[in-house]
This record gives structure tokens, sequence and C-alpha cells, in this order.
């Protein structure tokens, strides 16, 4: 009778284990696995502006020249561009020659829509890496 009870036991074990699985897959899933695509776009003082599109998932790529580098950078952050930080070893001149940068499209399968205007190209390119180096 014990074999039959350990038998039970363990059946019941095997048949609640995927299920137990797939819930815990559910209430936390995989932001790795996400779609992640966006269009990057920075618009120069004059006006002109040049754009780029980085994928992250599901593989690196797109037109950015460091996509590899930029979706390592954006992952640090959990995709939050605000919180990308300048290059403590950079200094940049002093001159007002505001540049926009933007990002819409898609982060771990959250849509984004972010925009901001550095005070020139050199603070851009140090507060934000290779996120917007094209």
């Amino acid at each position: 009778m014990t074999s039959t009870r350990i038998g039970i036991g363990s059946a019941l074990l095997a048949f609640a284990l995927p299920f137990t699985a797939a819930g815990v897959a559910t209430a936390q899933p995989d932001t790795a696995q996400v779609e992640t695509s966006l269009v990057l776009t920075v618009v120069s003082p004059d006006g002109s502006a040049k754009s780029t599109v980085l994928e992250c998932y599901p593989s690196v790529g797109g037109s950015h020249p460091h996509a590899a580098s930029a979706c390592q950078e954006l992952g640090a952050v959990g995709g939050a561009f605000d919180s990308l930080s300048a290059d403590p070893q950079s200094a940049c001149p002093a001159v007002y020659d505001p540049v926009s940068a933007s990002a819409i499209g898609v982060w771990c399968g959250r849509p984004v829509s972010w925009e901001r205007t550095f005070g020139n190209s050199c603070v851009l390119r140090t507060t934000t890496g290779s996120v917007f180096a094209f």
C-alpha cells in the first residue's frame, strides 16, 4: 500500500509541475525574450535629421552601426533612456548648439515614446553612449 501511495504522489507531482512552471513563467516573463525595436532620431540645430533602427530582440541589429553595445547599454537601465548616464571622463565645450534625440517603438514589449534636447552633440554622445552614436 505504501508503494501505491508513493506512485500516486509521484504521478500527481509529475502532473502538477508543468502547471507550476507555467504559472511562474507567466508571472515573471523573461523581458530579454520580448520584442524590442526602436527608431532612433537625432535632429541637428540646422533642422536636418538622421535616423536609424535598433533591434535588440529577436535578433540584435537593424541599421544601427553599434547595435550590440546600444542594446547592452539600454538593457542595463531597463530601457529607461533618462537613466543612461554621462561618461564621467568626458568634458564637453560649453557651447549651446542644441540637438534633439528621440526614440519611438517598443522596448521589451512596452511602447516607447521618448524625446530630449541636449545642449550640443558632445553632451548627447557622452550622455547616451552608443545608443545615439550613428
